[in-house]
């Protein structure tokens, strides 16, 4: 009768023990699909978020809508060191994945700013997104209104997947450090070449300017005698005395 009990009891305690941690597991899971905080927002000005009031260091979580009032604007710090600037006049949705930041922007202007390691996707238009490159840092400006857009690309790559385009075989676009996409295509701005151009047009004007120079003392001179070069060779009445 006492080993029956025994028995009872082991196995009940074996029971109970499995039983806890099958709900400690199911409270952790739980646990990790909640929402959790992942930006602090910095406000100047006034705006919305999910059309509520926006507050400085208020704390985000999920998936916002956010709308930004004109002469205002917002930053949001969100998970591995990702820093979205929002201008005024600005209305957006952002989301934070486990492997992405996605942002949609209806209308306004951004800038995105990320460190190796970090995806980000932006929905410009229906169809049309930028996607950075998480093999190294990148910092870029999105901007939008109706059907315009522009995408300027200050350090990393930035890829523009137009899925409108799937079917003619471009469905992407590379742009680079110094590379602007727009609906006018893809331009590219490099200051060194912008440089040089400068230093050539100035060494060309100073040429210009000596020979000119030298043009007008010929002309000021006229006969009198040119010593000529080191050799002391002079020159009198178009007659060479060398």
């Amino acid at each position: 009768m006492m080993s029956d009990m025994r028995l009872f009891r082991k196995t009940v305690a074996v029971v109970t023990t499995f039983f806890l941690v099958v709900v400690s597991s199911r409270i952790l899971a739980v646990a990790d699909e909640t929402p959790r905080s992942w930006a602090i927002v910095t406000l100047t000005g006034s705006a919305t978020i999910n059309h509520a009031p926006a507050v400085s260091g208020q704390t985000l979580f999920a998936k916002n809508t956010i709308a930004t009032a004109i002469s205002s604007s917002l930053t949001l710090d969100v998970p591995r060191a990702t820093r979205l600037e929002v201008a005024e006049q600005t209305e957006l949705t952002v989301e934070v994945l486990a492997d992405l930041l996605h942002t949609e922007l209806k209308t306004g202007h951004l800038r995105l700013s990320t460190l190796q390691g970090t995806t980000t996707r932006d929905e410009i238009l229906p169809g049309l997104s930028v996607v950075s490159d998480p093999t190294m840092p990148s910092d870029f400006t999105v901007a939008a209104k109706d059907t315009s857009f522009e995408l300027r690309v200050t350090e990393g790559a930035v890829d523009v997947v137009d899925s409108r385009e799937t079917s003619k075989g471009r469905p992407v676009t590379h742009v680079g450090p110094n590379m602007t996409f727009s609906n006018a295509g893809l331009l590219q701005t490099n200051n060194d070449q912008n440089n040089l151009t400068t230093r050539q047009s100035a060494a060309i004007f100073i040429a210009a300017g000596g020979a000119l120079a030298i043009l007008f003392t010929v002309i000021v001179t006229g006969n009198h005698p040119v010593v000529d070069g080191f050799g002391g060779c002079v020159t009198v009445s178009g007659e060479s005395g060398c």
